[in-house]
C-alpha cells in the first residue's frame, strides 16, 4: 500500500466548508496529513506460455488521515464540522432517515465467504446480521454516499458494480 506522510508546517493546506468556516492548517503546529491509495490494484494476465503477468492498476480512492494537535485551529474546525455534521443527521424524522438508509443499502454488498451478499433488498434485510448495528450502518450509508457524490468532485461517481471501495467486511 502507498502513502506519502505530509507535516502541517512543512505545507500549506486549508480546510474549507460553508457552514463551519475556514481553517488554514499550516498554522496548526505540529501534526501531520497522511495520503494512502485503498491499496495496489493489480490485474494478472496468463500468457500462451504460461507465466503470469501482474499490471498495476490506476487507483482512485483511498484516504487522507489529518492529525492535528489537540485544541489547535484545526481540531476546532473539525469539531464544528463534526457538530454540523450530527446536526444535519439529527434533524432529520425517521423516516426521512430510514429512507436514506434503506436507498443506499439497496446499493452495498457484504463480502461473505460465498462471495457478496445484498445488505439490503428492497426493505427487506439481505443481511439481518446489520439490522440492529446502527455504527455499521451508518458507516456503510455513509461510504454509499461518498461514492456517489465522487462524481462531482473527481472521476466516476454513480452506482458503479460492487468493488473493493463498496464491499466492506462486517
Amino acid at each position: 500500500m502507498a502513502y506519502n506522510v505530509y507535516s502541517l508546517p512543512d505545507c500549506k493546506s486549508l480546510l474549507y466548508h460553508p457552514d463551519v468556516g475556514t481553517a488554514n492548517l499550516h498554522q496548526c503546529g505540529m501534526g501531520k496529513i497522511v495520503v494512502s491509495a485503498a491499496g495496489d490494484l493489480t490485474s494478472h494476465t496468463t500468457t500462451a506460455d504460461g507465466y503470469i503477468v501482474v499490471n498495476k492498476l490506476k487507483t482512485t480512492n483511498g484516504t487522507i488521515t489529518l492529525e492535528v494537535p489537540q485544541n489547535s485551529i484545526g481540531d476546532d474546525f473539525l469539531r464544528r464540522w463534526a457538530r454540523s455534521v450530527l446536526d444535519l443527521i439529527t434533524s432529520l424524522s425517521g423516516d426521512e432517515l430510514r429512507s436514506i438508509m434503506t436507498s443506499c443499502l439497496n446499493h452495498v454488498s457484504v463480502l461473505l465467504p460465498a462471495g457478496p451478499n445484498p445488505v439490503m433488498t428492497g426493505s427487506e434485510w439481505g443481511y439481518p446480521e446489520l439490522k440492529h448495528d446502527m455504527v455499521s450502518c451508518m458507516k456503510l450509508v455513509l461510504e454509499e454516499i461518498a461514492l456517489v457524490l465522487e462524481g462531482f468532485f473527481g472521476e466516476g461517481g454513480g452506482h458503479a458494480p460492487p468493488t473493493d471501495a463498496t464491499t466492506s467486511n462486517y
